[in-house]
């Protein structure tokens, strides 16, 4: 996991049960990793799983035991002990977990490690905890149980289950549209790969964000952006950036285009504003004039129109260049979210309202 040692950390003694120990250490010494990766990866993985993705494991789950319950000689130990993993894994896809499914018992042998965590690891699995009243250490235990202490035939038909889930996304749509989805299929991908026992720690891609000052803070985001100058406003003069992001423009082979302002979060841009940024496009990269061209303009027709509906088919496969707001630590419930597409935001020092 090799993205966790370009993160800040910090140190926390945690005393997990011998057995769950001894699980992360196989994990880790099958990889030629460390607790500490393992740790990180189990935590991110588990703690941030969608909604939808939810769901569907959840039903996965149920129709596995379904399955096997009409399996003669479902006494036998290996029907019984895949058929109580999941119904462990349902108890959890259910959202069901209580504070009782995390607790350790007294009798048993537990061993203490200190272990580097992210910031967003510490939240996550700190967020989860507090739902159901239990500690960051109790809950990462179960955490550890419920992915690791798992047969291997389960992990197999899960790991089956959720590569075939995440490829049914459609990866041709553009992060900003698809950020849902993408999520969804990055979560999918993330269990794919750890109960597959193939070693996740080298399959996150590391790229060095570039930095902008700006008015009140700086801006980190992807180097393969194009920064338009001059559009609004100076980034140093600017509390605001945008991102312009092209759906159905794979074959445009169009960047993502960055912008600063001083428009307030989620204001709407005028027809007139629109136009003078996407002149700023044009002037960095020629061919984004190709862009407007295929476009096709949103019906307008009332729904019911019979027209309506071939009209809308091609409006959604043209080209649709949007403005997308930037994220700012100083935004409400920015915490609360996860992380912003392409690790792109805005890092407050001093608060606006101290101007």
């Amino acid at each position: 996991m090799q993205g966790f040692q370009n993160e800040k950390t910090r140190k926390m003694n945690i005393e997990l049960s011998k057995t769950n120990f001894e699980l992360v250490q196989q994990y880790a010494n099958l990889h030629i990793g460390k607790i500490t990766y393992v740790l990180n990866y189990i935590i991110k993985m588990m703690a941030n799983i969608p909604e939808e993705v939810r769901k569907k494991l959840l039903i996965f789950c149920e129709d596995r035991i379904e399955e096997m319950k009409q399996i003669p000689f479902t006494d036998e130990t290996e029907v019984k002990q895949r058929i109580d993993v999941y119904l462990r894994l349902c108890h959890f896809f259910a959202n069901e977990t209580s504070k009782k499914d995390t607790m350790l018992s007294n009798d048993i042998e537990k061993a203490k490690t200190t272990v580097s965590f992210t910031p967003s690891n510490i939240k996550a699995a700190t967020r989860e905890a507090k739902k159901v009243d239990t500690t960051f250490a109790r809950y990462t235990n179960y955490l550890i149980s419920l992915a690791l202490d798992i047969p291997p035939r389960v992990q197999g038909e899960l790991s089956v289950f959720c590569t075939a889930q995440a490829s049914g996304v459609d990866e041709q749509n553009s992060l900003y549209w698809m950020y849902r989805a993408r999520k969804i299929q990055d979560s999918y991908k993330e269990l794919a790969v750890f109960w597959a026992q193939r070693s996740p720690y080298n399959s996150e891609k590391t790229t060095s964000l570039k930095r902008i000052e700006m008015k009140n803070g700086y801006i980190v985001y992807p180097p393969d952006w194009v920064v338009l100058d001059g559009v609004q406003c100076d980034p140093k003069d600017s509390v605001r950036a945008c991102v312009i992001e092209i759906k159905n423009g794979q074959k445009y082979d169009m960047p993502h285009f960055l912008f600063f302002t001083n428009k307030d979060l989620g204001d709407p841009f005028t027809k007139d504003e629109e136009n003078s940024v996407y002149l700023r496009c044009i002037k960095a990269v020629p061919n984004f004039i190709e862009v407007l061209r295929d476009g096709v303009d949103q019906p307008t027709m009332p729904i019911t129109d019979p027209k309506y509906k071939e009209a809308s088919e091609r409006f959604l496969a043209s080209p649709i260049p949007k403005i997308f707001y930037i994220p700012a630590t100083d935004d409400p419930y920015y915490y609360m979210e996860d992380e912003p597409p392409f690790g792109c935001h805005i890092v407050r020092s001093v608060s606006k309202n101290e101007e």
